[in-house]
Parts: structure tokens; sequence; C-alpha cells
């Protein structure tokens, strides 16, 4: 290329001082967002379907009764203990000799790696319609924040 030509870039591509990106930097923090929010889903499911495996009697907590400072003894805590939610379905996945609840949300991890990969030229937009289902599931899971 001569260094009087001017290179042509794509108005959907973005330039950063590392390279090009599929998305403005607006659209990446949504989607890293959206990232950290379905990894939260999955670490909820999992300690949800550890919840629901639990009998009665495993959830019991106790409190110390106190006299004049000193244990005598203790006495059983009712709704101590909350069940968690998870914001997501998940469905049960046999993994080796166990079930583990897994979160069918890959191509949100796809999107965002997609945004947030630099690349030496430049880039087409990221898939719109997949863009907008991250932003649907971002204003359901966030809140509205």
């Amino acid at each position: 290329m001569n260094p009087n030509e001017t290179a042509v870039v794509s108005p959907s591509a973005f330039r950063s001082r590392c390279g090009y990106h599929a998305c403005d930097y607006a659209t990446y923090l949504k989607l890293k967002r959206l990232n950290h929010l379905i990894a939260q889903a999955k670490h909820l499911a999992a300690a949800q379907w550890r919840f629901d495996r639990k009998t009665v009697n495993q959830g019991v907590r106790f409190q110390p009764i106190l006299r004049d400072g000193r244990k005598v003894g203790r006495r059983r805590v009712d709704g101590a203990i909350r069940r968690p939610q998870c914001p997501l379905p998940y469905t049960l996945v046999l993994l080796g000799h166990r079930k583990r609840p897994a979160i069918d949300h890959n191509w949100v991890a796809e999107l965002y790696g997609a945004a947030k990969t630099p690349s030496p030229v430049p880039v087409g937009p990221l898939d719109a319609a997949a863009l907008g289902r991250a932003m649907v599931l971002l204003g359901n899971l966030d809140g509205g924040r």
C-alpha cells in the first residue's frame, strides 16, 4: 500500500488502538455484562441443584441459647436457609457419572468473544438478530439497570 493512500474502513468496523472490532464500545460493555450475568446464573443453577438434592434435615440451623453470657443449649431456627433461584432455565446433563445443571447460552460467549477480539483488518458487524436477542436477554436479567 502506498503511504499516500488512506485505508478504506467499512462503517461497521470500529477502530481501537489494538485493531478493528465488530461493534462499538458501548455494545461491547453490554455484552460483557451479559456474559458475566450468565456466568452468575450458571453458578446459581448449580447452587439450586445442590439445594434441591438435600433432604429436609440437612438444612436445619441451630442457634445457641445464652444465659449470663454462657452457652447453655441450642434451639432450632426455621427459615434460616433460602433456596437459591436461578434466573435462567437449566437442564440436567450427564457428565461422567453425575448429573450437572447446564444453561444453553454458549452463543452469548461466542458473541462476546467476537466483540472482544481485535482484528488487524476491518471486520464485518455482529449478527443483528443475535445482538437483538442478547439485548433482550440482558434487559430481562439485569432488571432494567
